[in-house]
This record gives C-alpha cells, structure tokens and sequence, in this order.
C-alpha cells in the first residue's frame, strides 16, 4: 500500500514559490506575480508609520482647533418660553430619531437675546434649561472632548492606510487576474496543438 505524505505547510508551500527558486515548473509569470504580492507586503508595511504620522497631524490639529473653539464658552441658564417642538433629525449612519428644540430667553454677563435649543420633551414653557454661551455672548454649542481628536487622528490614519492598501491590493489582483487569463489561453492553445497531432497520427497505430 502507497501512503501519501501530508499536504505541506502554509510556509513550505510559500518557500517553494519564491520567485529565486530553481524550480523548473515555475513559469516567469508566476514569479512575477509572487514578487508582486511580495511588493505588496512591503508597501502595506511601509504605509503603517506613514498612516501613523498623518494621524498625529490629524490629532495634533484637531486638539488646537477643539481648545480655541472652546476657549470662552460657558455654562448659562435659559428660561423656556413655549412648549418644545419635535423635530425629526438623521445620523450619519441614516437612522432617524426623534428631537426636541424650544425658544428660550437667556442672561449672561450683561447680554442677553433669545434662541431656539435642544431640549427634553418634558420641559414646559417656564422652565429654566441649561445652555452654553460663547466668549462674544452668543449662544453656542457644548464644549467638545478632548476625545474627538483622538477620534479625529485615528480616522485620518485609517482612511490613509485603507487607501493605500486598498489601491495596491486592487492592482495586484487586477495583474494577477490578467496572468491568470493569460495561462488559460495558454493551456487552450497547447490544448488544441495536441489535439491537432492526435488527429494527424499514423493509422498504424490501431
């Protein structure tokens, strides 16, 4: 009885496609592909501390743009004039949800106005709500966290890499596809040349 020895290793079967090996069944198609997808790795590698240092650019710039837009700004109280409205508001992920807003008056530092804000809808007409106020006296959003840099830097750096790497990966799929469509043409071809001698043999031979 003949054993057949196990298939071979992930890293045995990669070793053998080097595209240096002396392997005469390797044809220089395939080599070219293996030391494209090895370009490849080098360039996904590469794109890493790169992608790293755009997002700590991005950071970097997002938390002096969040600490002046900050600057100023300070917690005043408004008093609701009528019922709260619902308005209906999308996410950016498209999900639709449901928001309050009502007209308030408001006093701050010797300035006061009038402004439509978020509320809940369990105030009434009345009450008093809190609300932020710009170093100019205006109203104005709340202070953001320090977090959405963090979250600014990292997405400027993942979107940096998924570009990168998306774009080498499409080529070398793109060139792979095309060598592959070159092989099957070169089968067929070798194909019919054979079928072609098959036809020509001597009659003899029956």
């Amino acid at each position: 009885m003949i054993r057949v020895s196990g298939y071979p290793s992930m890293p045995v079967r990669l070793w053998r496609r080097r595209p240096w090996s002396s392997n005469p069944l390797m044809r220089p198609s395939d080599r070219w592909e293996v030391m494209l997808w090895m370009v490849v790795v080098v360039v996904v590698l590469a794109a890493i501390p790169v992608a790293g240092a755009v997002g700590s650019a991005a950071y970097v710039d997002a938390g002096d743009r969040i600490k002046a837009e900050n600057i100023g700004k300070v917690r005043a109280l408004a008093m609701v004039l009528a019922s709260p409205t619902r308005t209906a508001a999308v996410s950016p992920r498209g999900v639709g949800t449901e928001r309050f807003s009502a007209p308030v008056t408001w006093s701050h530092s010797g300035r006061s106005g009038t402004a439509v804000v978020e509320t809940d809808a369990s105030v009434a007409a009345g009450d008093t709500v809190p609300m932020w106020v710009s170093g100019d006296g205006l109203p104005t959003g709340a202070p953001q966290s320090p977090s959405a840099a963090v979250a600014a830097g990292t997405g400027a750096g993942l979107v940096l890499l998924c570009e990168i790497s998306a774009g080498v990966l499409g080529f070398a799929l793109v060139v792979s596809w095309l060598l592959a469509r070159q092989h099957r043409a070169g089968w067929t071809r070798e194909w019919e040349r054979i079928g072609a001698r098959w036809d020509e043999r001597p009659s003899s031979w029956w």
